[in-house]
């Protein structure tokens, strides 16, 4: 019986999303880009099921025994590094020097970047104040906790305390270009396809952007949600960029 019911639950999951990437993307892009990028979406899924959660369980267990020792409130990360190890390994690891992150928290994900990449610098853009869905957290304990977790990192971090439209406005990269940016900042719409046009300018050919909560039904229009200012980004730089990896997150590289 469990068997059975896993097997139900992943299949209504699948079900679910696959209607939902059809109903945002078919806005965007045609039959022909969004059919490949649904089919993407379930081979991955099953991927990640079948192999990559075994294979990376004791990366992630490591990673997660770690996090004991520091100050974090939630883990709304570790669920992802099997995916990004999958992705991270197949790029080469020695090609990540420059990382920019917008949306930092509390620094579970920065920490993870800087541990894994041993090398690399990142650029952290978090305002501390939160957005919608973060109205009853306490972010002075949030900023106090990313400072104690990076702590062993000085020299490697950067934290700019503002939103991203004055980080990109102001030209703080400094001429910089990433290997790879992540965005994690505002959900709405509008405000991450922004961020991803944005950072699209400032990234290098084969860089990677990593979209969180790419499935996530936040608001009741679902176009309004992370979802639809992605498949506008695929929109406007098609030919640009190559999705190569899709699960809650999805990864999409720079090929020109």
């Amino acid at each position: 019986m469990k068997k059975i019911y896993y097997i139900l639950k992943n299949v209504l999951y699948i079900i679910k999303n696959v209607y939902f990437i059809y109903t945002v993307a078919k806005k965007y892009i045609s039959f022909f880009k969004y059919v490949p990028i649904i089919i993407k979406f379930i081979e991955n899924h099953f991927l990640s099921l079948s192999k990559l959660n075994l294979k990376y369980r004791v990366n992630k267990d490591y990673f997660k025994n770690l996090t004991n020792q520091f100050r974090f409130s939630n883990d709304w990360f570790t669920n992802n590094i099997p995916n990004w190890l999958y992705v991270f390994q197949k790029i080469g690891s020695n090609k990540i020097n420059y990382i920019l992150e917008i949306g930092s928290y509390e620094g579970m994900s920065s920490k993870f970047l800087l541990n894994y990449f041993g090398n690399a610098q990142i650029d952290c853009v978090e305002t501390f104040t939160g957005s919608d869905e973060h109205a009853d957290i306490d972010f002075l304990k949030v900023e106090s906790n990313f400072n104690f977790n990076l702590s062993n990192y000085s020299g490697r971090y950067k934290l700019f305390k503002m939103n991203s439209k004055n980080f990109f406005y102001n030209k703080l990269f400094r001429n910089k270009f990433y290997d790879l940016i992540y965005i994690d900042g505002s959900h709405y719409k509008d405000d991450v396809y922004d961020d991803a046009v944005n950072s699209f300018e400032i990234l290098n050919k084969n860089g990677i952007i990593i979209f969180d909560d790419f499935l996530r039904k936040y608001y009741d229009d679902n176009d309004k949600n992370v979802i639809g200012a992605v498949f506008k980004f695929i929109e406007k730089y098609g030919n640009k960029i190559e999705v190569i990896f899709i699960g809650y997150q999805i990864f999409i590289k720079k090929i020109i």
